[in-house]
């Protein structure tokens, strides 16, 4: 509940005093890009790619806070490896895996023949 907390206090913090509501409305769009990122202006049916860090930590936040089908259900807690998993990027080329943080590297490196091929 901290990281939701922090997360809705970065976006109140995002507005300046006596801003203008244009001036509040792109403040809040900045903060929320920071936040989402690539997921920010998306549907959930669009498939965005789990490339970085980064887009773990946004993907994570657009699946706990999100709104539409399927996000806003999920713990800010899980861990990389479920939020790249439940994206469907699990792989040779995750970034969870390559930095060697994989719960599932067995499966991975038991498929690594077949996905080459694929």
């Amino acid at each position: 509940m901290a990281m939701y907390s922090r997360v809705l206090k970065n976006l109140k913090n995002a507005v300046p005093v006596g801003a203008t509501a244009r001036e509040a409305k792109a403040a809040m769009r900045v903060e929320v890009e920071h936040i989402f990122g690539k997921w920010a202006n998306t549907t959930p049916h669009n498939y965005q790619k789990v490339s970085d860090e980064r887009d773990i930590e946004c993907l994570r936040n657009t699946m706990a806070l999100g709104k539409g089908a399927g996000m806003g259900n999920y713990p800010l807690s899980i861990t990389d490896c479920e939020v790249v998993g439940i994206n469907g990027d699990c792989g040779l080329e995750c970034p969870v895996f390559m930095r060697g943080d994989c719960d599932c590297a067995d499966e991975i490196l038991a498929e690594a023949p077949r996905l080459e091929v694929e």
